[in-house]
């Protein structure tokens, strides 16, 4: 950011879970590079959701108005639950061994249950590669619908392949549909990147809680205009919000135990302080957008 400033070089940053410190640090470094100086401890966040505008000649700040903010608020409303699923973490591995009661596939399998018993479009993300090749492997080994109703799609994925696979999703799960009967995908965090389409249900493996809420922005995206028995499956909508399932890796103690690869995708501290406030995110649903920056502020601000 400060070679670009230097450079003069006009930059649009977007980001809906960015924090205001590292929002204020990126602007600033960006102003020095343009000669702006005095600046420190001038804050340069514009919220979420809203906009700011620099303009590196004054170091002039202009932001969004509050009624614009508002009518924005208000079109990007919509309530989703959060709910912590406790887990013990195997792997099904390459013998296909017998799953039980309380384990990561055995939850992963019974939350999708609504979806393979009556339809729907439902998303599980996980954490790494291995985990997304080996829940695909073992929700292939139960799955009783069409073999194309079941989607895997990570980073290590050939290029065509995969890019094929998120044009298919983004077609058939976006605004204009057609939407599936039934539809499962299991993938990583490529659902974090901009990805526009809408699930009616979603499973996570413990993330921290800015992935958290971008994952949240997938489901019922399109909550106001997908409504009717042909938009959505007829379970929809009997708990009163959509909800997103976290899984929660413990172990006998009932604490937050890391799975080997899970630490290295994401700091620890940030995994571990997101496992630490979820329980009080479970007690009331959020409001999308209007909790968003509040949250992201607790695990990832100063």
């Amino acid at each position: 950011m400060n070679w670009l400033g230097a450079l003069n070089s006009p930059v649009v940053l977007l980001s809906a879970t960015m924090p205001a410190s590292i929002a204020s640090e990126l602007v600033r470094a960006y102003l020095s590079g343009a000669g702006r100086t005095g600046l420190h401890g001038v804050s340069f966040a514009p919220g979420y959701p809203g906009w700011l505008f620099v303009d590196a000649a004054t170091a002039t700040a202009h932001h969004m108005s509050e009624p614009a903010r508002g009518q924005q608020r208000a079109a990007q409303s919509r309530t989703v639950r959060i709910r912590m699923r406790p887990i013990t973490y195997r792997r099904f591995g390459q013998d296909g061994r017998n799953i039980e009661a309380g384990e990561r596939l055995a939850v992963i399998a019974e939350v999708l249950q609504p979806v393979v018993r009556d339809g729907g479009c439902a998303a599980v993300v996980c954490a790494t590669v291995a985990d997304a090749q080996d829940t695909y492997a073992y929700l292939r080994r139960m799955w009783t619908g069409p073999p194309h109703d079941l989607v895997l799609v990570h980073s290590r994925v050939g290029e065509r392949r995969r890019q094929d696979t998120l044009g298919e999703l983004r077609r058939e799960l976006g605004p204009a549909g057609p939407r599936p009967a039934r539809r499962v995908f299991v993938t990583t965090s490529l659902l974090d990147m901009s990805l526009d389409i809408d699930v009616d249900l979603m499973v996570s493996d413990l993330a921290s809680l800015a992935r958290l809420l971008q994952r949240l922005g997938r489901l019922a995206r399109f909550a106001r205009r997908w409504t009717g028995k042909d938009r959505r499956p007829a379970w929809w909508g009997r708990d009163n919000s959509p909800t997103l399932t976290v899984l929660h890796p413990v172990n006998s103690r009932g604490e937050t135990t890391l799975p080997p690869g899970w630490g290295t995708v994401e700091p620890s501290v940030t995994l571990h302080e997101t496992a630490r406030l979820l329980p009080d995110l479970e007690k009331e649903p959020l409001v999308v957008p209007d909790d968003v920056q509040a949250l992201v502020e607790q695990v990832h601000g100063r």
